[in-house]
Order: structure tokens, then sequence, then C-alpha cells
């Protein structure tokens, strides 16, 4: 009698073929996956103090009073403050601060205001600005507001 051979599975010269190719994938599309990465932390960053702008708008609106986000041109923080009053505050209290806007390094690079903040009023306008992003790669991202309130990313 004939006996039959168990041809089930894999050997290890088939195994170690295709772990070679998936090995040579991986190394040549990580590279690339490390760039979106970057971009996809700067455009979470933008979205960040977009939510955070949004959300001074509508406090301001709903407290009657003046909110001010000012920037740390050169670094990654920010500060939320509350004013004292409904239009020209002359106290400013913390109400929150930013330190890390992103895993990556994404610096804030100018604000065309002229304090590098952004005022908003209880009628739901705000200062006219915008706001530059960097980050390690040298990718860029602006965040635009307009005076009548309206804030989008460029």
């Amino acid at each position: 009698m004939f006996s039959q051979v168990n041809d089930k599975g894999f050997t290890l010269m088939e195994m170690n073929t295709v772990i070679a190719i998936i090995t040579i994938l991986v190394a040549v599309a990580l590279p690339n996956i490390m760039t979106l990465l970057t971009i996809y932390q700067l455009r979470g960053a933008a979205r960040t103090i977009m939510t955070d702008m949004h959300q001074a708008r509508g406090l301001a609106a709903s407290l009657n009073r003046e909110y001010k986000i000012e920037f740390a041109v050169g670094s990654e923080t920010y500060d939320v403050k509350k004013g004292d009053k409904s239009s020209a505050s002359t106290s400013w209290t913390l109400e929150k601060t930013v330190t890390d806007i992103a895993d990556d390094n994404i610096d804030i690079v100018s604000v065309s205001s002229a304090s590098d903040s952004v005022v908003f009023k209880p009628t739901g306008t705000m200062t006219a600005t915008t706001i530059s992003l960097r980050n390690s790669k040298g990718d860029t991202k602006e965040i635009t507001s307009s005076i009548v309130g309206r804030i989008h990313t460029e």
C-alpha cells in the first residue's frame, strides 16, 4: 500500500519569501506614511485652534463679555482670556492655557494682528487676523478670521 503524504501548510522557504516581500513593501511605504502623519498633525493643530476660537466667540455672546486668545509667536502656546466688560475690557482673566497644540513640533509662526491676539465681542464680531502655523518639516497652515466672525483654514 501507498502511504499518503500530508501536504497541508507552507514550507519554511515559502514563509521566508512572504516575510521578505512584506518587509520590502513596508520599507518603501514608511517614509510616505511619516510625511502624511506630519501633515495630519498640522491640520489637527489648526482644527484645535479653530475650535477654541469658535468656543471663545460663543462664550463672548452668551456671557456678554469680551474674550480673547493671545498667541505666543514662536511657540506652541496660547491663552484664552475673559474680559471684564462687553467692550473695551481693561482686565483679563485667564480661562485656559494651551501649551502643546500637537505631538509634532508645530509652532505659531505669525499672527497678523498688532497684539498677537484675537478679540471676540459679544455681538459675534472679532478681530480680523491670520494665524500661521508651521511643522518641523516646513509645511504651513493658515487660520483666517474675518471681522464678521467667519473662521476658516487654508
